[in-house]
C-alpha cells in the first residue's frame, strides 16, 4: 500500500454524493457513540490499480463475532448497544446504500474492545459486485 495515487483519476469514485454521505456518516456516529473514548481512527490507503480502503475504528463496547452479519438487518440492536439511543436502522440503511453502489465493506469487532468498519472503493472504471465479505485479511481489534 502506498501514499495519494499518482494519477488524481485514481482517486474517483462515482456514485450518489448525498447516499455516500449518508452511510458514511452513519459509520462515523456509531463509532462516536458507541466508542469509550472521543477517538475515532479514520484511515484511507490506496493500492495502485486496486480499491481504495477506508477504515473506521473505534475503542468502543464492541460486539460478538456472531453478532456482526446482524447488525445490517432492520432494527437489529446488539445486545450491548441496548443501553444507547437507536433504532437498529442504520446499518441497514448502510447495507442498502453500499449495495446501489457495488461497494465491498467488511466489520470487525471484539467485544469490550471496539469495532473496526472497512469500505472499499473500486477504481472508477470498474465496479465489483456489492457484497459483505470477510475474505479480506484484517487485524481483529486487540
Amino acid at each position: 500500500m502506498s501514499d495519494l495515487p499518482e494519477n488524481e483519476k485514481d482517486l474517483l469514485y462515482y456514485g450518489n454524493e448525498q447516499l455516500i454521505k449518508t452511510a458514511l456518516v452513519n459509520i462515523l456516529e456509531n463509532a462516536a457513540k458507541y466508542g469509550s473514548s472521543s477517538e475515532i481512527v479514520i484511515a484511507l490507503t490506496f493500492n495502485k490499480g486496486k480499491d481504495a480502503e477506508l477504515c473506521i475504528t473505534d475503542r468502543g463496547i464492541g460486539m460478538d463475532k456472531a453478532e456482526v452479519d446482524l447488525i445490517f438487518e432492520p432494527f437489529y440492536r446488539s445486545q450491548n448497544a441496548n443501553v444507547f439511543k437507536g433504532s437498529g436502522i442504520g446499518l441497514s440503511l448502510v447495507k442498502s446504500i453500499f449495495g446501489l453502489h457495488n461497494l465491498k465493506y467488511d466489520v470487525k469487532s471484539t467485544k469490550g474492545r471496539g469495532t473496526r468498519f472497512f469500505v472499499f472503493f473500486p477504481p472508477a472504471k470498474g465496479l465489483p459486485e456489492a457484497q459483505h465479505t470477510e475474505t479480506f485479511a484484517h487485524e481483529e481489534i486487540s
